[in-house]
């Protein structure tokens, strides 16, 4: 599968300068010069303060024989091998950290820049450490045509054309060490990977979204295709039924998260609904995709592909959560199958499943489930997966969603 890359042409007193003033430059494209000769490498070089989010890049790598590759501008076609040095004040290479197949990092975690300070060395070590070289070497090849008669591989034409070097140095923040950045980054990540268990961060009160409640609006919530955050507000007739007017949109808001979704629903209630196009593109970002990362418990449970609704009803605000559940072996019985080897039985919502021992060709036990009985009452019902609503009820948007996160799951059933 070929992915676009945008290549740069490099002139060559630039190469001269930055060997010159780089000693590790010198080293790195006298290597390159080595593996592939007789090409002298383009060699780019940039400085950059490094931040959280440095601390955890990975590589990106596209290697030979992997059935990936790059597509340059004239169709070449190109492998990408990335790694990191770490470097004294005196230039010289403390470590090296290169992403090769089967790398792992402490306790067979994934593989981050962070380690290029090492796994559990004294602190005194990391306070050698002045830059991070993050060095990225594109190879070159010619496309394949039905002439070759020693392509380097299927995807990958006879002749290497050049080689690119694309350096960027690091450097630590001027009121931070490299090991409190390193402190900071893993607080970060934590608190971002458990993000989708917690409410969010900030609950301000949107005024415009408590007064089109009380008005009769009715808020839906949901993701679009491409995984936006999408929330509408709608006006139903006086009659209650459907025509070419209604339900009327009085406001909308779409976001990579839902939080910011709401925000911008709130301010286009309150300027009176305004048309999209003059909205996406002008005042706001237009996006097409949603983040992968939930910033919060609603979050997830819309980029998850569930769906919310509110309404006022009876003095009070009503907020429903609407989703899909799958049905889950508990871990008991699959305990009980994987290290006893047991065939144990267990029953949910009127269904009986057997768990059974499952031998995976290389030797591992797993474990297969299957139904042996459904209810009868409900000859409609699926045995694995389920629609639930979890109502709330407040005096507010939010705290009607918070009751609905702590209600009890209902199943929707259709007979």
């Amino acid at each position: 599968m070929g992915t676009k890359h945008k290549q740069k042409r490099q002139p060559q007193d630039k190469l001269g300068y930055w060997l010159r003033k780089l000693p590790i430059c010198r080293e790195i494209v006298v290597s390159q010069m080595q593996e592939c000769p007789p090409i002298v490498p383009e060699l780019d070089v940039k400085y950059q303060i490094a931040d959280t989010a440095t601390m955890h890049l990975q590589a990106n790598n596209i290697h030979l024989y992997s059935g990936r590759y790059l597509i340059g501008d004239n169709n070449e076609r190109g492998t990408r091998f990335e790694y990191a040095l770490a470097v004294d004040a005196k230039g010289k290479v403390i470590s090296r950290l290169e992403w090769r197949r089967g790398t792992l990092g402490p306790n067979n975690t994934e593989l981050y820049l962070k380690y290029i300070f090492g796994f559990g060395k004294k602190p005194e070590v990391i306070t050698q450490i002045k830059e991070i070289y993050w060095v990225t070497i594109y190879h070159w090849y010619t496309a394949p045509t039905p002439t070759d008669t020693n392509p380097v591989e299927p995807n990958f034409g006879n002749t290497m054309k050049k080689i690119e070097t694309h350096i960027i140095v690091f450097r630590k923040p001027r009121n931070k060490s490299f090991a409190e950045l390193i402190e900071q980054a893993e607080r970060e990540k934590e608190e971002c990977e458990t993000a989708y268990l917690r409410f969010p961060k900030k609950m301000p009160k949107y005024h415009g979204i408590e007064a089109a409640l009380r008005a009769g609006c009715k808020m839906h919530a949901f993701s679009s295709g491409g995984g936006l955050r999408v929330v509408r507000l709608e006006r139903a007739a006086k009659d209650g039924k459907r025509n070419i007017n209604y339900p009327k949109l009085m406001g909308y808001g779409e976001h990579p998260h839902i939080e910011e979704a709401l925000k911008q629903l709130n301010e286009d209630y309150l300027a009176g609904g305004r048309p999209y196009k003059k909205v996406y593109g002008k005042l706001y970002p237009h996006y097409l995709t949603g983040d992968t990362v939930s910033t919060s418990n609603i979050d997830w449970w819309i980029r998850k592909g569930s769906t919310f609704d509110c309404w006022f009803e009876n003095g009070e605000v009503i907020f429903q959560l609407a989703g899909l559940i799958q049905t889950e072996t508990p871990p008991l019985v699959l305990a009980a199958v994987e290290t006893e080897g047991k065939t144990v039985r267990c029953s949910n919502r009127g269904y009986t499943y057997e768990a059974s021992p499952y031998l995976f060709a290389n030797g591992e036990i797993g474990s297969s489930s299957t139904v042996i009985e459904g209810p009868a009452d409900q000859p409609n019902s699926d045995a694995w997966m389920y629609h639930i609503n979890k109502t709330g009820h407040g005096q507010s948007f939010w705290e009607a969603m918070k009751a609905a996160f702590e209600a009890p799951e209902i199943e929707v059933t259709s007979n």
